[in-house]
């Protein structure tokens, strides 16, 4: 999985939601393009839907939310 592309959609899908709760929701890639990862998807897409539905239900009202990919080393 190109995890730049993953990540842009699984941003694009929760924007709404965070501006519907009132929350700053971010994207920061810092990572090369073209990063490849081997992982399954679909389960990856469901811990990242838990983990940002959890965080958009403890962030209070104008809170920030930053999704962010960096590569060390």
């Amino acid at each position: 999985v190109e995890l730049k592309k993953f990540l842009k959609k699984i941003h694009k899908e929760f924007a709404p939601i965070m501006k519907e709760k009132h929350l700053y929701f971010d994207l920061k890639i810092e990572a090369k393009p073209n990063l490849f990862v081997k992982i399954d998807s679909l389960q990856m897409r469901q811990v990242m839907h838990n983990l940002l539905k959890n965080a958009s239900k403890f962030t209070h009202e104008k809170g920030k939310i930053l999704l962010t990919l960096k590569k060390d080393a």
